[in-house]
Protein backbone atom coordinates (compact mmCIF):
# COMPACT_ATOMS: atom_id res chain seq x y z
CA UNK A 1 0.00 0.00 0.00
CA UNK A 2 3.09 2.61 0.51
CA UNK A 3 4.69 1.43 -2.33
CA UNK A 4 1.32 1.89 -4.47
CA UNK A 5 1.05 5.61 -2.82
CA UNK A 6 4.30 6.68 -3.26
CA UNK A 7 3.21 6.10 -6.63
CA UNK A 8 0.24 8.02 -6.62
CA UNK A 9 2.02 11.20 -5.44
CA UNK A 10 4.73 10.53 -7.86
CA UNK A 11 2.14 10.46 -10.53
CA UNK A 12 0.34 13.57 -9.72
CA UNK A 13 4.16 15.47 -9.01
CA UNK A 14 5.07 14.39 -12.68
CA UNK A 15 1.51 15.24 -13.80
CA UNK A 16 1.66 18.38 -12.44
CA UNK A 17 4.77 19.64 -13.31
CA UNK A 18 4.07 18.73 -17.03
CA UNK A 19 1.14 21.02 -17.10
CA UNK A 20 2.60 23.35 -15.93
CA UNK A 21 5.25 22.95 -19.06
CA UNK A 22 2.76 22.63 -21.39
CA UNK A 23 0.89 25.40 -20.35
CA UNK A 24 3.86 27.74 -20.06
CA UNK A 25 4.76 26.65 -23.63
CA UNK A 26 1.37 27.74 -24.51
CA UNK A 27 1.78 31.42 -23.05
CA UNK A 28 5.01 32.13 -24.97
CA UNK A 29 4.02 30.76 -28.26
CA UNK A 30 0.99 33.40 -27.82
CA UNK A 31 3.20 35.80 -26.52
CA UNK A 32 5.44 35.41 -29.07
CA UNK A 33 2.47 35.75 -31.79
CA UNK A 34 2.00 39.22 -29.74
CA UNK A 35 5.37 40.38 -29.73
CA UNK A 36 6.09 40.25 -33.36
CA UNK A 37 2.47 42.36 -34.30
CA UNK A 38 3.12 44.66 -31.15
CA UNK A 39 4.88 48.41 -32.22
CA UNK A 40 7.29 49.21 -29.26
CA UNK A 41 5.86 53.13 -27.87
CA UNK A 42 8.45 55.53 -26.38
CA UNK A 43 8.33 54.15 -22.64
CA UNK A 44 9.55 50.85 -24.16
CA UNK A 45 11.93 52.22 -26.21
CA UNK A 46 13.53 54.72 -23.72
CA UNK A 47 15.23 52.36 -21.43
CA UNK A 48 16.65 50.11 -24.56
CA UNK A 49 18.22 53.47 -25.72
CA UNK A 50 19.84 54.35 -22.69
CA UNK A 51 21.57 51.12 -22.00
CA UNK A 52 22.55 50.92 -25.74
CA UNK A 53 23.87 54.78 -26.14
CA UNK A 54 26.01 54.43 -22.76
CA UNK A 55 29.66 53.27 -23.30
CA UNK A 56 30.40 52.07 -20.14
CA UNK A 57 28.44 51.45 -16.72
CA UNK A 58 29.49 54.24 -15.06
CA UNK A 59 27.91 56.03 -17.71
CA UNK A 60 24.80 53.97 -17.73
CA UNK A 61 24.80 55.46 -14.24
CA UNK A 62 25.06 59.15 -15.02
CA UNK A 63 22.53 58.74 -18.21
CA UNK A 64 20.14 57.20 -15.30
CA UNK A 65 19.57 60.18 -13.26
CA UNK A 66 16.97 61.95 -14.94
CA UNK A 67 14.47 58.70 -14.67
CA UNK A 68 13.76 58.76 -11.15
CA UNK A 69 11.87 55.27 -11.75
CA UNK A 70 14.16 53.08 -9.22
CA UNK A 71 14.44 50.96 -12.58
CA UNK A 72 18.33 50.17 -12.49
CA UNK A 73 17.61 46.28 -12.59
CA UNK A 74 15.72 46.42 -15.71
CA UNK A 75 18.90 48.56 -17.34
CA UNK A 76 21.29 46.24 -16.00
CA UNK A 77 20.04 43.33 -17.19
CA UNK A 78 19.38 44.83 -20.82
CA UNK A 79 23.02 46.54 -20.50
CA UNK A 80 24.87 43.55 -21.82
CA UNK A 81 22.31 42.61 -24.58
CA UNK A 82 23.03 45.71 -26.12
CA UNK A 83 26.73 45.19 -26.58
CA UNK A 84 25.47 42.41 -28.59
CA UNK A 85 22.45 44.21 -30.89
CA UNK A 86 21.18 47.99 -31.08
CA UNK A 87 18.11 45.73 -32.25
CA UNK A 88 15.56 46.82 -29.59
CA UNK A 89 13.52 43.27 -30.70
CA UNK A 90 16.07 41.44 -29.22
CA UNK A 91 14.46 43.23 -25.52
CA UNK A 92 10.88 42.14 -26.54
CA UNK A 93 12.00 38.36 -26.91
CA UNK A 94 14.32 39.12 -23.18
CA UNK A 95 11.05 40.46 -21.31
CA UNK A 96 8.85 37.82 -22.81
CA UNK A 97 10.63 35.35 -21.56
CA UNK A 98 10.56 36.71 -18.26
CA UNK A 99 6.84 37.09 -18.31
CA UNK A 100 6.64 33.47 -18.68
CA UNK A 101 9.14 32.60 -16.28
CA UNK A 102 6.47 34.17 -13.69
CA UNK A 103 3.50 32.13 -15.79
CA UNK A 104 5.77 28.73 -15.11
CA UNK A 105 6.03 29.70 -11.48
CA UNK A 106 2.26 30.88 -11.32
CA UNK A 107 1.46 27.22 -12.38
CA UNK A 108 4.04 25.53 -10.62
CA UNK A 109 3.53 26.89 -7.22
CA UNK A 110 0.89 28.80 -7.05
CA UNK A 111 -1.88 26.99 -4.83
CA UNK A 112 -4.90 28.20 -7.05
CA UNK A 113 -6.94 25.61 -8.80
CA UNK A 114 -6.17 24.94 -12.19
CA UNK A 115 -9.13 26.96 -14.28
CA UNK A 116 -7.77 29.81 -11.78
CA UNK A 117 -4.70 29.38 -13.05
CA UNK A 118 -5.24 29.85 -16.66
CA UNK A 119 -7.81 32.52 -16.04
CA UNK A 120 -4.87 34.29 -14.63
CA UNK A 121 -2.22 33.59 -16.87
CA UNK A 122 -4.47 35.39 -19.57
CA UNK A 123 -5.38 38.55 -17.67
CA UNK A 124 -5.18 41.39 -18.46
CA UNK A 125 -1.92 42.63 -16.28
CA UNK A 126 0.35 39.39 -17.14
CA UNK A 127 -0.74 38.64 -20.63
CA UNK A 128 -0.90 41.71 -21.89
CA UNK A 129 0.32 45.02 -19.74
CA UNK A 130 3.14 43.03 -18.36
CA UNK A 131 4.02 41.04 -21.05
CA UNK A 132 3.61 42.38 -24.45
CA UNK A 133 4.18 45.87 -23.01
CA UNK A 134 8.58 45.73 -22.71
CA UNK A 135 9.07 47.53 -19.20
CA UNK A 136 10.61 47.15 -15.47
CA UNK A 137 6.59 46.05 -14.52
CA UNK A 138 7.43 42.08 -15.50
CA UNK A 139 10.30 41.76 -13.91
CA UNK A 140 9.22 42.90 -10.64
CA UNK A 141 6.23 40.26 -10.83
CA UNK A 142 8.78 37.88 -11.40
CA UNK A 143 10.61 38.69 -8.33
CA UNK A 144 7.29 38.39 -6.75
CA UNK A 145 5.93 35.33 -8.14
CA UNK A 146 9.48 33.81 -6.87
CA UNK A 147 8.94 35.26 -3.25
CA UNK A 148 5.83 33.41 -3.22
CA UNK A 149 7.43 29.97 -4.35
CA UNK A 150 9.99 30.48 -2.07
CA UNK A 151 7.69 31.17 1.22
CA UNK A 152 8.30 28.82 3.89
CA UNK A 153 10.59 26.24 1.56
CA UNK A 154 13.74 27.47 3.43
CA UNK A 155 15.12 27.19 6.75
CA UNK A 156 17.33 30.13 6.87
CA UNK A 157 15.31 33.25 5.99
CA UNK A 158 18.26 34.93 3.74
CA UNK A 159 16.85 34.20 -0.08
CA UNK A 160 13.55 36.12 0.82
CA UNK A 161 15.45 39.22 2.01
CA UNK A 162 17.75 38.91 -1.50
CA UNK A 163 14.35 38.68 -3.73
CA UNK A 164 12.99 41.78 -1.52
CA UNK A 165 16.43 43.53 -2.34
CA UNK A 166 16.28 43.29 -6.18
CA UNK A 167 12.48 43.73 -5.87
CA UNK A 168 13.14 47.55 -4.90
CA UNK A 169 15.47 48.11 -7.45
CA UNK A 170 13.05 47.54 -10.54
CA UNK A 171 10.19 50.07 -9.99
CA UNK A 172 8.83 52.40 -7.63
CA UNK A 173 5.84 50.17 -7.61
CA UNK A 174 7.51 46.98 -6.18
CA UNK A 175 9.83 49.12 -4.19
CA UNK A 176 6.22 50.07 -2.16
CA UNK A 177 5.29 46.14 -1.85
CA UNK A 178 9.03 45.33 -1.11
CA UNK A 179 8.77 47.43 1.76
CA UNK A 180 4.94 45.86 2.75
CA UNK A 181 6.34 41.96 1.88
CA UNK A 182 9.25 42.64 4.17
CA UNK A 183 7.46 44.21 6.96
CA UNK A 184 5.48 41.46 6.92
CA UNK A 185 7.90 38.47 6.56
CA UNK A 186 10.01 40.59 9.80
CA UNK A 187 7.05 40.64 11.91
CA UNK A 188 5.78 37.28 10.93
CA UNK A 189 9.61 36.47 12.43
CA UNK A 190 9.25 38.61 15.66
CA UNK A 191 6.27 37.46 16.28
CA UNK A 192 7.34 33.55 16.42
CA UNK A 193 10.62 34.91 18.11
CA UNK A 194 7.88 35.26 20.99
CA UNK A 195 6.16 32.80 20.71
CA UNK A 196 8.84 30.63 21.04
CA UNK A 197 9.89 29.59 24.45
CA UNK A 198 13.60 28.88 23.62
CA UNK A 199 13.40 32.37 22.76
CA UNK A 200 17.04 33.24 24.01
CA UNK A 201 18.31 29.60 22.20
CA UNK A 202 16.47 30.60 19.13
CA UNK A 203 17.49 34.07 19.13
CA UNK A 204 21.13 32.76 19.56
CA UNK A 205 21.25 30.25 16.71
CA UNK A 206 19.58 32.50 13.93
CA UNK A 207 20.57 36.13 15.01
CA UNK A 208 23.48 36.51 12.37
CA UNK A 209 20.49 35.38 9.89
CA UNK A 210 18.01 37.68 11.28
CA UNK A 211 20.82 40.26 11.19
CA UNK A 212 21.94 39.68 7.37
CA UNK A 213 18.42 39.80 6.58
CA UNK A 214 17.77 42.62 8.19
CA UNK A 215 20.74 44.65 6.53
CA UNK A 216 20.06 43.21 3.08
CA UNK A 217 16.51 44.52 2.86
CA UNK A 218 16.96 47.54 4.38
CA UNK A 219 20.03 48.51 1.86
CA UNK A 220 18.21 47.52 -1.00
CA UNK A 221 15.49 50.00 0.12
CA UNK A 222 17.38 52.75 1.00
CA UNK A 223 19.20 52.35 -2.06
CA UNK A 224 16.15 52.00 -3.87
CA UNK A 225 14.55 55.13 -2.22
CA UNK A 226 18.16 56.85 -3.29
CA UNK A 227 17.16 56.58 -6.92
CA UNK A 228 13.83 57.93 -6.68
CA UNK A 229 15.41 61.58 -5.78
CA UNK A 230 15.53 63.91 -8.94
CA UNK A 231 18.68 66.04 -9.24
CA UNK A 232 17.96 69.39 -8.83
CA UNK A 233 17.94 70.48 -12.52
CA UNK A 234 15.28 67.67 -13.36
CA UNK A 235 12.06 68.59 -15.36
CA UNK A 236 9.79 65.64 -14.51
CA UNK A 237 9.31 66.30 -11.26
CA UNK A 238 5.73 65.94 -10.54
CA UNK A 239 5.93 67.45 -7.03
CA UNK A 240 4.10 66.19 -3.54
CA UNK A 241 0.03 66.67 -2.83
CA UNK A 242 -0.09 66.65 1.28
CA UNK A 243 -3.41 68.64 1.25
CA UNK A 244 -6.61 66.95 1.78
CA UNK A 245 -9.32 66.58 -1.12
CA UNK A 246 -12.59 64.73 -0.83
CA UNK A 247 -12.85 64.63 -4.45
CA UNK A 248 -9.35 63.71 -5.39
CA UNK A 249 -9.41 61.03 -2.26
CA UNK A 250 -12.18 59.06 -4.21
CA UNK A 251 -10.85 59.72 -7.41
CA UNK A 252 -7.30 57.59 -5.94
CA UNK A 253 -9.78 55.31 -4.29
CA UNK A 254 -10.88 54.27 -8.24
CA UNK A 255 -7.82 52.25 -9.01
CA UNK A 256 -9.05 50.21 -6.94
CA UNK A 257 -11.46 49.20 -9.13
CA UNK A 258 -9.51 49.96 -12.44
CA UNK A 259 -6.94 47.84 -10.87
CA UNK A 260 -8.97 44.79 -10.28
CA UNK A 261 -11.54 45.02 -13.44
CA UNK A 262 -9.39 46.44 -15.76
CA UNK A 263 -11.73 45.96 -19.02
CA UNK A 264 -11.37 48.91 -22.23
CA UNK A 265 -13.48 50.45 -23.67
CA UNK A 266 -13.71 49.20 -27.37
CA UNK A 267 -12.27 52.11 -29.40
CA UNK A 268 -9.15 51.82 -31.01
CA UNK A 269 -7.57 54.07 -28.41
CA UNK A 270 -8.45 51.63 -25.48
CA UNK A 271 -5.81 51.87 -23.91
CA UNK A 272 -5.49 53.23 -20.43
CA UNK A 273 -9.33 53.16 -20.44
CA UNK A 274 -11.77 51.38 -18.23
CA UNK A 275 -15.45 50.50 -19.22
CA UNK A 276 -16.66 51.84 -16.06
CA UNK A 277 -15.89 54.88 -16.07
CA UNK A 278 -18.79 56.22 -17.31
CA UNK A 279 -20.00 56.08 -14.08
CA UNK A 280 -19.42 58.92 -11.87
CA UNK A 281 -16.84 58.69 -9.26
CA UNK A 282 -18.77 58.40 -6.56
CA UNK A 283 -20.17 55.14 -7.48
CA UNK A 284 -16.67 53.97 -8.72
CA UNK A 285 -15.14 54.70 -5.43
CA UNK A 286 -18.34 52.56 -3.76
CA UNK A 287 -17.31 49.91 -6.39
CA UNK A 288 -13.63 50.05 -5.22
CA UNK A 289 -14.51 49.98 -1.27
CA UNK A 290 -17.08 47.08 -1.56
CA UNK A 291 -14.04 44.86 -3.86
CA UNK A 292 -11.63 46.20 -0.59
CA UNK A 293 -13.78 45.08 2.19
CA UNK A 294 -14.78 41.94 0.60
CA UNK A 295 -10.77 41.25 0.40
CA UNK A 296 -10.06 42.30 3.49
CA UNK A 297 -13.06 40.00 5.27
CA UNK A 298 -11.55 36.92 3.25
CA UNK A 299 -7.88 37.61 4.35
CA UNK A 300 -9.11 38.66 8.83
CA UNK A 301 -8.40 35.06 9.19
CA UNK A 302 -4.68 35.09 8.26
CA UNK A 303 -3.23 38.25 10.17
CA UNK A 304 0.26 38.56 8.87
CA UNK A 305 -1.44 38.07 4.84
CA UNK A 306 -4.14 40.85 6.02
CA UNK A 307 -1.39 42.98 6.88
CA UNK A 308 0.36 42.65 4.00
CA UNK A 309 -2.81 43.32 2.17
CA UNK A 310 -3.49 46.36 4.39
CA UNK A 311 -0.02 48.29 3.96
CA UNK A 312 0.55 47.30 0.54
CA UNK A 313 -2.90 48.70 -0.82
CA UNK A 314 -2.13 51.75 1.66
CA UNK A 315 1.47 52.36 0.28
CA UNK A 316 0.11 52.61 -3.27
CA UNK A 317 -2.49 54.74 -2.82
CA UNK A 318 -0.71 56.89 -0.80
CA UNK A 319 2.00 57.08 -3.52
CA UNK A 320 -1.15 57.51 -6.38
CA UNK A 321 -2.13 60.42 -4.11
CA UNK A 322 0.49 62.41 -3.22
CA UNK A 323 2.52 61.88 -5.75
CA UNK A 324 1.78 60.29 -9.39
CA UNK A 325 -1.83 59.57 -10.24
CA UNK A 326 -0.53 57.36 -12.99
CA UNK A 327 -2.05 54.92 -15.40
CA UNK A 328 -3.38 51.18 -15.68
CA UNK A 329 -0.18 49.42 -15.33
CA UNK A 330 0.46 51.07 -12.47
CA UNK A 331 -2.76 50.73 -11.28
CA UNK A 332 -2.38 46.81 -11.98
CA UNK A 333 0.37 46.26 -8.76
CA UNK A 334 -2.87 46.69 -6.45
CA UNK A 335 -3.64 43.82 -8.95
CA UNK A 336 -0.52 42.16 -8.18
CA UNK A 337 -0.68 42.58 -4.19
CA UNK A 338 -4.61 40.90 -4.74
CA UNK A 339 -2.31 37.57 -6.32
CA UNK A 340 0.40 37.63 -3.68
CA UNK A 341 -2.24 37.64 -0.69
CA UNK A 342 -4.68 35.12 -2.47
CA UNK A 343 -1.83 33.08 -2.82
CA UNK A 344 0.10 33.28 0.21
CA UNK A 345 -3.48 32.82 2.14
CA UNK A 346 -4.26 29.35 0.66
CA UNK A 347 -0.61 28.63 1.91
CA UNK A 348 -2.07 29.48 5.51
CA UNK A 349 -5.17 27.86 4.90
CA UNK A 350 -3.78 24.62 3.62
CA UNK A 351 -1.47 24.21 7.40
CA UNK A 352 -4.53 25.61 9.63
CA UNK A 353 -7.70 22.89 10.89
CA UNK A 354 -10.34 23.21 8.64
CA UNK A 355 -13.14 24.14 10.66
CA UNK A 356 -17.18 24.40 9.00
CA UNK A 357 -16.55 28.30 9.15
CA UNK A 358 -13.09 28.28 7.40
CA UNK A 359 -14.44 25.88 5.08
CA UNK A 360 -17.02 28.32 3.91
CA UNK A 361 -15.05 31.38 3.91
CA UNK A 362 -12.26 29.51 1.64
CA UNK A 363 -15.27 28.41 -0.43
CA UNK A 364 -16.55 32.26 -1.11
CA UNK A 365 -12.76 33.07 -1.63
CA UNK A 366 -12.87 30.35 -4.39
CA UNK A 367 -15.77 32.09 -6.19
CA UNK A 368 -14.58 35.69 -5.49
CA UNK A 369 -10.78 34.59 -6.89
CA UNK A 370 -12.26 32.86 -9.88
CA UNK A 371 -14.89 36.11 -10.88
CA UNK A 372 -11.60 38.47 -10.40
CA UNK A 373 -9.25 36.17 -12.60
CA UNK A 374 -12.52 36.27 -14.99
CA UNK A 375 -12.86 39.90 -15.54
CA UNK A 376 -9.25 40.12 -15.61
CA UNK A 377 -9.53 37.38 -18.95
CA UNK A 378 -11.94 39.24 -20.59
CA UNK A 379 -9.41 42.30 -20.79
CA UNK A 380 -6.80 40.30 -21.41
CA UNK A 381 -7.91 38.74 -24.26
CA UNK A 382 -9.53 41.74 -25.94
CA UNK A 383 -6.50 44.29 -25.15
CA UNK A 384 -4.14 41.16 -26.99
CA UNK A 385 -6.24 41.16 -30.04
CA UNK A 386 -6.39 44.63 -30.67
CA UNK A 387 -3.20 44.96 -30.84
CA UNK A 388 -2.66 42.51 -33.54
CA UNK A 389 -5.16 44.32 -34.99
CA UNK A 390 -3.63 47.85 -34.79
CA UNK A 391 -0.58 49.40 -34.59
CA UNK A 392 0.36 50.13 -30.86
CA UNK A 393 2.75 53.02 -32.38
CA UNK A 394 3.19 54.60 -35.98
CA UNK A 395 6.45 55.30 -34.67
CA UNK A 396 7.90 52.23 -36.60
CA UNK A 397 6.00 52.96 -39.43
CA UNK A 398 7.55 55.95 -39.67
CA UNK A 399 10.79 54.34 -39.65
CA UNK A 400 10.22 51.98 -41.87
CA UNK A 401 8.78 54.38 -44.43
CA UNK A 402 11.91 56.51 -44.15
CA UNK A 403 14.70 53.22 -44.92
CA UNK A 404 12.19 52.40 -47.60
CA UNK A 405 12.76 55.62 -49.36
CA UNK A 406 16.22 55.78 -48.47
CA UNK A 407 16.02 58.86 -46.07
CA UNK A 408 18.12 57.69 -43.14
CA UNK A 409 21.03 59.92 -44.15
CA UNK A 410 19.01 63.11 -43.62
CA UNK A 411 19.62 65.25 -40.81
CA UNK A 412 15.93 64.36 -38.71
CA UNK A 413 14.33 66.70 -36.76
CA UNK A 414 12.04 65.44 -34.65
CA UNK A 415 9.10 67.20 -31.98
CA UNK A 416 7.74 66.75 -29.38
CA UNK A 417 10.50 65.19 -28.45
CA UNK A 418 9.50 62.56 -26.04
CA UNK A 419 6.76 61.46 -28.72
CA UNK A 420 9.17 61.58 -31.24
CA UNK A 421 12.23 59.38 -29.51
CA UNK A 422 10.79 56.06 -30.38
CA UNK A 423 11.73 57.08 -34.24
CA UNK A 424 15.29 57.05 -32.96
CA UNK A 425 15.24 53.74 -31.43
CA UNK A 426 14.31 52.04 -34.49
CA UNK A 427 15.97 54.02 -36.98
CA UNK A 428 19.34 53.37 -33.88
CA UNK A 429 19.89 57.13 -35.25
CA UNK A 430 20.64 60.18 -32.93
CA UNK A 431 17.68 62.68 -33.71
CA UNK A 432 17.75 66.68 -33.44
CA UNK A 433 15.35 67.73 -30.52
CA UNK A 434 13.72 71.29 -30.59
CA UNK A 435 12.67 71.57 -26.88
CA UNK A 436 16.50 70.65 -25.83
CA UNK A 437 18.65 72.08 -28.45
CA UNK A 438 20.41 69.03 -29.18
CA UNK A 439 20.69 65.49 -30.85
CA UNK A 440 20.26 62.28 -29.12
CA UNK A 441 18.29 59.24 -28.62
CA UNK A 442 16.68 59.02 -25.42
CA UNK A 443 15.00 62.21 -23.74
CA UNK A 444 16.87 63.60 -21.04
CA UNK A 445 14.88 64.62 -18.56
CA UNK A 446 16.26 68.33 -17.22
CA UNK A 447 15.70 72.19 -17.61
CA UNK A 448 17.21 72.62 -20.67
CA UNK A 449 14.05 71.72 -21.95
CA UNK A 450 11.59 74.25 -23.06
CA UNK A 451 8.12 74.29 -25.13
CA UNK A 452 8.83 75.45 -28.74
CA UNK A 453 6.08 77.09 -31.02
CA UNK A 454 6.57 75.88 -34.85
CA UNK A 455 7.68 79.07 -35.89
CA UNK A 456 11.13 78.39 -33.71
CA UNK A 457 11.23 74.87 -34.79
CA UNK A 458 11.28 76.16 -38.17
CA UNK A 459 13.83 78.76 -37.69
CA UNK A 460 15.95 75.74 -36.40
CA UNK A 461 15.52 74.10 -39.09
CA UNK A 462 16.74 76.93 -41.37
CA UNK A 463 19.79 77.23 -39.03
CA UNK A 464 20.54 73.48 -39.44
CA UNK A 465 19.72 73.68 -43.50
CA UNK A 466 22.02 76.41 -44.19
CA UNK A 467 24.51 74.71 -41.74
CA UNK A 468 24.83 71.24 -43.41
CA UNK A 469 23.29 72.53 -47.03
CA UNK A 470 20.57 69.66 -47.39
CA UNK A 471 17.14 69.35 -46.64
CA UNK A 472 16.02 67.47 -43.74
CA UNK A 473 13.22 65.53 -42.03
CA UNK A 474 10.97 66.92 -39.89
CA UNK A 475 8.52 64.66 -37.78
CA UNK A 476 6.36 66.43 -35.59
CA UNK A 477 3.14 64.26 -33.92
CA UNK A 478 0.98 67.35 -34.66
CA UNK A 479 0.41 69.42 -38.20
CA UNK A 480 2.72 72.22 -38.75
CA UNK A 481 0.99 75.25 -38.35
CA UNK A 482 3.00 78.47 -39.14
CA UNK A 483 2.52 82.26 -39.54
CA UNK A 484 6.03 82.03 -41.70
CA UNK A 485 6.98 79.62 -43.16
CA UNK A 486 11.31 80.65 -43.19
CA UNK A 487 11.21 80.91 -47.05
CA UNK A 488 11.18 76.90 -46.76
CA UNK A 489 10.39 74.74 -49.68
CA UNK A 490 8.12 72.71 -46.91
CA UNK A 491 6.72 69.41 -49.23
CA UNK A 492 3.14 68.08 -48.12
CA UNK A 493 3.73 65.97 -45.16
CA UNK A 494 2.80 61.75 -45.08
CA UNK A 495 0.83 61.70 -42.42
CA UNK A 496 0.62 58.32 -40.05
CA UNK A 497 -2.71 57.92 -37.95
CA UNK A 498 -2.62 54.51 -37.22
CA UNK A 499 -1.86 54.21 -33.63
CA UNK A 500 -3.44 52.94 -30.13
CA UNK A 501 -0.87 55.11 -28.38
CA UNK A 502 -3.25 58.89 -29.05
CA UNK A 503 0.33 60.93 -29.03
CA UNK A 504 2.52 59.03 -31.02
CA UNK A 505 0.58 59.81 -34.49
CA UNK A 506 2.86 61.61 -36.91
CA UNK A 507 3.63 63.93 -39.86
CA UNK A 508 6.30 63.68 -41.78
CA UNK A 509 7.90 66.43 -44.31
CA UNK A 510 10.99 66.88 -46.12
CA UNK A 511 11.98 70.42 -46.04
CA UNK A 512 14.56 72.64 -48.66
CA UNK A 513 16.00 75.45 -48.99
CA UNK A 514 14.69 77.30 -52.31
CA UNK A 515 18.06 79.28 -52.96
CA UNK A 516 20.11 75.90 -51.57
CA UNK A 517 17.97 73.82 -54.33
CA UNK A 518 18.93 77.23 -56.84
CA UNK A 519 22.89 77.30 -56.05
CA UNK A 520 23.26 73.43 -57.02
CA UNK A 521 21.26 73.33 -60.18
Amino acid sequence: MLKAGTETVSTRFHSHVVLAGIMTAIFFILGGVGVIHHEMWRDELQPWMIVKDSNSLINLFENLKYESHSALLWHLLLYPISRFTHNPVAMQWYHLLIATGSIYLLWRFAPFTDFQKLLLSFSYFLFYEYSLISRSYALGVLLIFTLCAAYRRFQSSLPLPSILFFLAHTNVYSLILAIALGSTLFLQQGVAFFLNRNLTKLLAREKWDLLSSCLIFGLGVLTGIFQLIPPPDSSYDPGWYFQFDMGWLQTTLTTIWKGYVPIPTSSIRFWNTNLFEVFPTEIQTSFALILVIIVMSLLIRYPFVFFLYFCGTLGVLAFTYIKYFGFSRHHGHLFVLLIVCLWLAQKEHNLAADTRWDHFLNAVKEHFTTLIFSLQLIGGVFAFSMDLLHPFSASQAVAEFIRQEQLQHLTIIGARDFAVSPIAGFLDKRIYYPEGDRFGSFIIWDQRRWEISSDEILQKVKNIIQQQGTEVLLVLNYPLAVHNTQHLNIAPPIHFSQSIVSDETYYVYRIQDPQKLLDSK
